[in-house]
């Protein structure tokens, strides 16, 4: 994740003063401010800050832009040549991470969201692409043109990063007032990967799994991370926010019991969990 300064304007200050009358009364009196060495220093160091963050913020723009470039045009500058008869892709984490990237970089310059307005409905759009047979999966890979990719690839799901992605895409409904893409981002991109990554067993979410419910070619597919959860419990307490419904805030509850239980203590936090209790599932013979 990138983090950016975002720069504002220096306004010009007016010191209130203080004074006791003879009754112990305050009374406060408007005056301009002193030109003292300590004043003239604090101005000069708080310039010098500002400066910085606007710096920040256009070095912050231009590599937004280069990005954008990247995924959106021509990504041969990064100097990652296609393999030979490999279908053209669209990964989720691509068009996801620019709901991140213009907020974090525009959240308060309304120029700089209305420049960035075009790649967030691209972004939607690439986005409701990975929402699959009948909008009962969430997958990870899936070809340009919205259909689903054949193999182990095109099968892949991974609970955490579509319920990431549901926040993400909740946050931008809201900013934007677009409630079908609220809707659609609380029950496809939340709920569903949830129940559908859940272990029912062992408790947790899986790290990977196969839309056909065979075994996934990620070795490890059933480590419990404890960032997917992390993510979970940030959408489902958003969803509960925006809905005040319920059920998401016994998701949350379930995800936090799981997580205070298996994934840390008191005096640390475990990344990584595996659990014995998974039987293998074959593919098939192709």
């Amino acid at each position: 994740m990138f983090w950016y300064f975002n720069g504002a304007a220096i306004a010009m200050k007016r010191s209130i003063l203080t004074a006791k009358t003879n009754n112990s009364e305050e009374v406060i009196i408007d005056a301009p401010i002193n030109t003292t060495k300590p004043i003239e220093e604090k101005d000069k160091t708080e310039n010098r800050i500002m400066n910085k963050k606007i710096e920040r913020q256009d070095e912050a723009v231009k590599m937004l832009d280069k990005v954008e470039h990247w995924a959106r045009w021509d990504n041969t500058e990064l100097g990652r040549p296609e393999l030979s008869g490999s279908p053209p892709t669209n990964a989720l984490a691509v068009a996801m991470i620019f709901f991140n990237l213009v907020d974090e970089v525009c959240w308060d310059d309304v120029e700089l969201q209305r420049k960035y307005a075009p790649l967030l409905e691209w972004s939607v759009e690439q986005t409701l692409q990975h929402l699959q047979r009948e909008g009962s999966v969430v997958l990870e890979y899936v070809r340009t043109d919205g259909t689903e990719l054949p193999g182990s690839q095109g099968r892949l799901i991974n609970p955490g990063h579509a319920i990431e992605t549901g926040w993400f895409l909740l946050q931008h409904a809201v900013k934007s007032n677009n409630k079908n893409l609220k809707e659609s981002a609380i029950t496809d991109f939340i709920l569903k990967p949830f129940k559908h990554g859940w272990d029912d067993v062992n408790g947790g979410l899986f790290s990977f799994l196969d839309a056909d419910g065979i075994s996934p070619t990620q070795l490890e597919w059933n480590m419990k991370l404890w960032w997917p959860h992390n993510e979970a419990l940030i959408a489902f307490l958003m969803t509960f926010k925006e809905t005040k419904d319920v059920q998401y805030l016994d998701a949350f509850e379930k995800i936090f019991d799981y997580s205070m239980n298996h994934v840390s203590d008191i005096q640390k936090v475990f990344g990584k969990l595996f659990e014995e209790s998974f039987q293998f599932q074959p593919g098939p013979r192709t």
